[in-house]
């Protein structure tokens, strides 16, 4: 995401797309760029029908677009201010503008040196306790079987 996205829809949307996480319909993803078409009816035969004459879009080729910068810092603002206490968020902040200045290869492997460090930090270690906390929670001892 923190790469191929902002390629497709520059820095700013890129920010406040991974940031918020949020699900796109067809058609907000296809005025993004993030899709090519939307169809309806077959799937499967509209795609074959159209194999042949378009041609691969090869993401790590593109550059990332020219953006405005008021609306890079609006979108980082917006995203730091939702995610108080979030590591994560500014990290990913931090690689998505850092795809504009290297290339596609070098930003992958800072997006993943992200990762693993995010992955080991005590608020992602905090966060796997909770999930399995809550699983665990569910399952009080003696009451297998039993109906509510």
């Amino acid at each position: 995401g923190t790469q191929r996205l902002v390629r497709l829809v520059g820095v700013a949307q890129a920010i406040a797309l991974v940031c918020e996480g949020r699900v796109l319909k067809a058609g907000e993803a296809l005025e993004l760029g993030l899709v090519d078409d939307v169809v309806e009816g077959d799937l499967l035969a509209e795609a074959i029908a159209r194999a042949p004459s378009v041609a691969k879009r090869r993401l790590s080729e593109m550059p990332v677009p020219a953006g405005d910068i008021g609306e890079e810092e609006a979108a980082t603002a917006k995203a730091l201010k939702g995610a108080k206490g979030v590591p994560a968020i500014a990290e990913a902040i931090r690689v998505i503008r850092g795809a504009r200045d290297g290339d596609f290869a070098s930003g992958l492997a800072t997006e993943r040196a992200a990762f693993l460090a995010l992955r080991e930090s005590p608020e992602a270690r905090a966060l796997r306790h909770l999930f399995l906390a809550e699983r665990e929670a569910v399952k009080v001892p003696g009451l297998e079987g039993a109906k509510a």
